[in-house]
């Protein structure tokens, strides 16, 4: 998992922390089963934002 405090991370478009958080990416598994809620999936990005 990135540091979600490093401004690399930060930089990122919101978009593509979904993407990354919840379709997956290279050996990350998708999370879009455990958490169905399109609301609840971008509550967690927000989250991320804000360490």
């Amino acid at each position: 998992m990135p540091d979600l405090t490093t401004a690399e991370y930060k930089d990122q478009a919101d978009g593509v922390k979904y993407y990354q958080s919840f379709i997956g990416r290279k050996d990350m598994p998708n999370f879009e089963k455990k958490i169905t809620s399109e609301e609840d999936r971008w509550c967690v990005i927000n989250f991320m934002n804000n360490l």
